[in-house]
């Protein structure tokens, strides 16, 4: 027995695929797609995502162009209808993408996911610490301002000896984040409790790194201890800044607060001269 069916796409899923792969294509020819996948990526997504649109739209075509049976019709005005209102998602998709992972993505208190897989972590919380394995060399630093990145600084802690980093001046970026459990906060984000007794105040500054995806975002994390004499972004005196805000932080790096022979904190302690507020890097990720 034959059954006359018709198994093409009809116009309303031609339409959606055809939106679809048109704001994918906006997103990787902007860059903005890089707040989703890794740079590497990008000509992947933009050649798909235009074959997606040249097939959808020649499918349409042929579609609505077509003879007999598939002449223009009251079925096809209400495909094309329903299609339409499939126009304001995907405007949606391109004008209002959501940025690259933040500190409302960070795990539990914003806590290095990296530190925790590393090395067995002791106890919770942003004050966690991990019981040290024999650690791996890395290249010594220079004595004077060392660019690096959250990566570096984290690696070395975790798995190098922690102590090479003390007494180092260091500069890198990212984003700052405050642990959940640390109480109140004042306007914009700022935390009001647990801060220094001695003026100074303490925030956590993080930074993705992605292999593929957003989906195998790894966090690396320091503390940040901002004195009060320490310059801020507009070159005054010190200002916890808000969550989320990209910050490039110069500053020493101090001891592991750990007697020997106990656990170490879970990720390093710097003490910052100058932290400056930054725009959100074209490339947010390591």
């Amino acid at each position: 027995m034959q059954h006359d069916h018709d198994h093409r796409l009809s116009t309303t899923q031609l339409v959606a695929c055809a939106l679809l792969g048109f704001s994918c294509l906006i997103l990787a020819i902007s860059g903005r797609a890089a707040a989703y996948v890794q740079g590497f990526w990008l000509p992947f997504v933009g050649l798909a995502s235009a074959l997606i649109v040249i097939s959808s739209l020649w499918a349409l075509w042929t579609r609505l162009g077509g003879d007999g049976a598939h002449r223009w019709g009251a079925s096809r005005r209400h495909d094309l209808l329903a299609a339409c209102v499939l126009l304001s998602p995907a405007v949606l998709l391109v004008l209002a993408a959501p940025g690259a992972l933040g500190a409302g993505s960070l795990g539990h208190n914003g806590v290095l996911a990296a530190g925790d897989a590393a090395a067995g972590s002791v106890g919770g919380g942003p004050h966690r610490s991990f019981v040290r394995s024999t650690p791996h060399s890395f290249p010594p630093l220079g004595d004077g301002l060392n660019e690096v990145t959250l990566e570096d600084i984290q690696d070395r802690y975790v798995f190098g000896d922690a102590h090479s980093l003390d007494g180092h001046q260091v500069r890198f970026e990212g984003f700052v984040s405050y642990p959940h459990e640390r109480g109140s906060r004042g306007a914009g984000g700022q935390d009001t409790s647990e801060q220094p007794t001695d003026g100074a105040m303490e925030v956590l500054v993080s930074r993705y790194k992605i292999y593929c995806c957003a989906a195998d975002a790894v966090p690396y994390t320091v503390a940040v201890r901002i004195p009060s004499t320490a310059g801020n972004a507009r070159g005054g005196s010190a200002a916890l800044p808000q969550e989320d805000q990209w910050v490039q932080v110069t500053g020493v790096v101090l001891p592991p607060d750990a007697p020997p022979g106990t656990p170490t904190p879970l990720f390093p302690t710097i003490d910052a001269s100058t932290v400056r507020a930054i725009d959100t890097p074209k490339d947010p990720y390591l």
